[in-house]
C-alpha cells in the first residue's frame, strides 16, 4: 500500500530547517524506506501547493509555477517514477496551509491518484509568540508600514482552529497529525527533527544537517536595530528590476547583510499588545487544546509563559542610520543607490568580493603613506 505524508507547516514551526535536512538526506531516507522526491531545485514541495492555489501571487513567479497545468504534470511524472505498491513518501509544503477548502480538496484529489492512504502532518504554534517573527519576516519580504495592530489582525486570519477543520473534511481527522510547536525548539532545532522524524518513521541519529545552512534553515529573525533599518528602506526598496523580474535576489542579499552588520537585542513586544494578542487569540488556543483530548503536551503548550515584554526600542539615530546604509552600500556591500534597480553591474557577490579587495588595498595604502603607523 502506497502512502504519503503531506507535512503542511505552519509557517514559522521550523518548516525550512526540516525540508533542508530532509532534502539533503535522500539517500539516506531511501535506505529506510522514505521516498522524498526532488521538484526542481527546491528542498521544499511548494511548487506542489502553487499548482494548486488558483490566486496569483508573488509567490508563483518566485518558484517558477507559472503554468499550473505543466506544473502538475511535472510533479505527477516525478511522483509516478518513484512511487511503488509498498512507497512510503513525505512531502513538505507550508504553502498548502494557504489553500481554500476547494484547493485543499483538488490537491488531496490528485494525491489520491498515486497513494492509497494520506496523513496531514502539521505543526501548530502559540500565535501570541508569533508576533516578533511577523514583523522580522515581513520585513525580510519588503513589508511597509507594519505595526503591531495590524500583525495581530494578519495572525488572526491564519485561525489554527479552521485549518484543522479544513483539512479534517479533506482527510478526515483520524488522518491528522497535529502537534505542538514548543519555542524551545528555536534554541534546540535537533529536538524538534527528532519529533518530525517519530511521526514519519525515520531514525534522526543517521541524519546529517547541513552546517552550511543550519542557521537560514532556522529563518533567522532581525534584531531590533535590523527591523529598523529595513522599515526605512523598504517603501524606497524597488519591487522589480528594470527588466520587470521581481528584485528578490538583491532583497536576499541586503537582508544576509542586515542580519550581519546590525547588532542589540531582538524586538521585544509592549505589554499592550500582549493583551490585545491575548484576548484575540487565548479562546481559541484553548478550544484547540480541547480538541486534542488527553495529551499532556498540549496542555504545556498552552501553559508556556508568554513572550517577553519591554519598552519600545529606541529609534535608531540618524548617524547609526547613516553607518548602516553606508554598509549597505557598494563596495562593502550589495547595494548601488546609482542603479534605477539598485543593482550593481557586477553580480553581488563579485562586486562584495570587489569591495574587501578595495578596502585591504586601502588599508595597505594608508599603513604605507604613514610609514607603518595606523
Amino acid at each position: 500500500m502506497a502512502s504519503v505524508i503531506l507535512h503542511i507547516g505552519t509557517p514559522k514551526t521550523g518548516t525550512t530547517y526540516i525540508q533542508q535536512t530532509f532534502a539533503a538526506n535522500r539517500r539516506y531516507l531511501l535506505s529506510s524506506g522514505i521516498t522524498y522526491p526532488a521538484f526542481g531545485r527546491w528542498p521544499s514541495h511548494t511548487p506542489l501547493a502553487l499548482a494548486f492555489n488558483f490566486e496569483d501571487s508573488d509567490r508563483h513567479q518566485k518558484w517558477g509555477v507559472t503554468d499550473r497545468d505543466k506544473t502538475r504534470a511535472d510533479v505527477a511524472r516525478t511522483i509516478s517514477a518513484a512511487v511503488k505498491p509498498d512507497s512510503r513518501f513525505v512531502l513538505s509544503t507550508e504553502s498548502a496551509t494557504r489553500l481554500t477548502d476547494e484547493e485543499a480538496a483538488s490537491l488531496y484529489e490528485f494525491l489520491q491518484q498515486f497513494f492509497d492512504e494520506i496523513t496531514i502532518l502539521v505543526y501548530l504554534r502559540r500565535r501570541d509568540f508569533m508576533l516578533t517573527s511577523r514583523f522580522s519576516q515581513r520585513m525580510k519580504d519588503g513589508g511597509r508600514n507594519l505595526t503591531w495592530r495590524r500583525a495581530i489582525r494578519k495572525l488572526g486570519t491564519h485561525e489554527p482552529n479552521a485549518l484543522i477543520e479544513r483539512w479534517s473534511q479533506v482527510a478526515g481527522f483520524s488522518s491528522l497529525i497535529t502537534r505542538p510547536y514548543f519555542e524551545d525548539f528555536k534554541r534546540t532545532p535537533a529536538t524538534l527533527l527528532a519529533d518530525f522524524c517519530a511521526q514519519v518513521g525515520v531514525d534522526p541519529t543517521g541524519l546529517a544537517v547541513p552546517a552550511s545552512d543550519d542557521e537560514k534553515a532556522r529563518n533567522t529573525s532581525l534584531n531590533a536595530e535590523g527591523i529598523q533599518i529595513l522599515q526605512a528602506l523598504n517603501p524606497l526598496f524597488p519591487r522589480r528590476t528594470t527588466g520587470g523580474q521581481q528584485n528578490s535576489a538583491l532583497r536576499l542579499n541586503v537582508v544576509d547583510r542586515v542580519l550581519e552588520t546590525t547588532t542589540g537585542p531582538p524586538l521585544a513586544v509592549p505589554q499592550r499588545i500582549l493583551t490585545a494578542a491575548d484576548e484575540q487569540f487565548g479562546s481559541g488556543d484553548i478550544e484547540l487544546v480541547a480538541k486534542m483530548g488527553s495529551d499532556p503536551l498540549w496542555q504545556q503548550w498552552l501553559s508556556q509563559p508568554g513572550p517577553t515584554t519591554d519598552h519600545l526600542t529606541k529609534p535608531m539615530t540618524a548617524a547609526r542610520t547613516a553607518e548602516l546604509l553606508t554598509a549597505l552600500s557598494i563596495p562593502a556591500g550589495p547595494l548601488d543607490f546609482s542603479q534605477p534597480d539598485w543593482r550593481p553591474r557586477e553580480s553581488t557577490g563579485r562586486a562584495r568580493q570587489g569591495g574587501k579587495r578595495l578596502s585591504a588595498a586601502l588599508r595597505r595604502s594608508m599603513k604605507s603613506s604613514s610609514g607603518g603607523q595606523s
